[in-house]
């Protein structure tokens, strides 16, 4: 291009400018966005998919189980009838026998108390 077609066209680009104007937003721009934005941020704590009393029951009843395993006799006429339990059993003792109970009392100990933990933090991080 040469200068003089780009100063015909600097000044039609002004005069075009100039005839459009500026455009002036609307009134209440800033706090239309500012609302905007807080709609966006705003918490909405999600539902569980468990309610607290069928997350109880459900503990129960796995403690009860690991408990009433690890009590019942271990003669063999009781667990022939019941193949299931018997290898239940029979992992059980596998793993008793591997890992010492000290540790495998500190390992529930230790999940129990980050339970607790999550727990805790959970309520404390909803409150505020």
């Amino acid at each position: 291009m040469s200068e003089q077609q780009e100063q015909e066209l600097d000044a039609l680009s002004g005069m075009v400018i100039r005839k459009a104007g500026l455009e002036n937003p609307p009134e209440r721009l800033t706090s239309n966005i500012m609302s905007a934005i807080y709609a966006e941020n705003t918490y909405r704590p999600v539902n569980g998919l468990l309610t607290k009393k069928s997350k109880i029951t459900i503990s129960g009843c796995i403690v009860c189980i690991c408990v009433g395993i690890s009590f019942l006799p271990q003669t063999k006429e009781i667990w022939e009838v019941s193949g299931v339990l018997a290898q239940l059993t029979g992992y059980l003792e596998h793993i008793s026998n591997l890992i010492p109970k000290t540790f495998l009392y500190g390992s529930v100990v230790f999940g129990l108390v980050v339970s607790l933990q999550v727990a805790y933090l959970k309520k404390h991080i909803k409150s505020h």
